[in-house]
Order: C-alpha cells, then structure tokens, then sequence
C-alpha cells in the first residue's frame, strides 16, 4: 500500500523524497467539507478535486463545477460547486503546476 503524506503549502509530489506516495494535500474546508487535490505523476483527466463530507465523497471538474463520480448529498454538492465557481481558476493552475496552496473556505 502507497502511503499518504501530508503536503504543506508550495510542495509537490516531486519534492517528495519518498518515493511511491500519493500525495493528498488538503486546499480547504468548511461546513464539514473537506476538499483535496491528489497529485500523481499528473492525475487523470479532467482536472478535478475530491470532497470528502462525513462518509461521503466526490469528485467535482474544475472546468464545469459539476460532480463527475461520488454519491455526496445535493446540499454539499451545491456548496462544493459554488466553492470551485469562486476558486476554479487557482484550482485550475494547482492542477497544471501539481502545487498545492491553501484557498479560504466557504463563508
């Protein structure tokens, strides 16, 4: 199994001295949504971001806002995709650059 490590802001996975981890930087959170990109050695397309809420997950396009596989409720979906609406152009430059930095939540 690969491990999961942490990543701070500015890093990548080639940074990464350990080799065969999945990168799993956390961008935000808020009302219980926690929002992640993975970096691989370039994750599959379209460029998209994976919500985590409680047991539920789901992975949302940057392009469109809209969920492209998961089973998160309705009312987090629509927090999620007004969220990547505010962010989808820094979102979309962490996913050409594969670096990660925090953007504020939801308000």
């Amino acid at each position: 199994m690969k491990a999961i490590l942490p990543i701070t802001p500015g890093s990548s996975l080639f940074n990464n001295k350990q080799k065969g981890a999945i990168a799993m930087p956390e961008i935000t959170r808020f009302y219980g949504i926690i929002i992640r990109m993975y970096f691989l050695p370039k994750e599959h397309e379209p460029s998209h971001i994976h919500a985590k809420y409680g047991e539920y997950e789901g992975s949302i396009s940057i392009d469109t806002c809209e969920m492209i596989s998961g089973n998160l409720p309705k009312n987090a979906q629509k927090l999620v995709k007004d969220w990547v609406e505010k962010y989808k152009e820094d979102l979309q430059k962490m996913w050409d650059e594969q670096k990660v930095h925090k953007l504020p939540p939801l308000l």
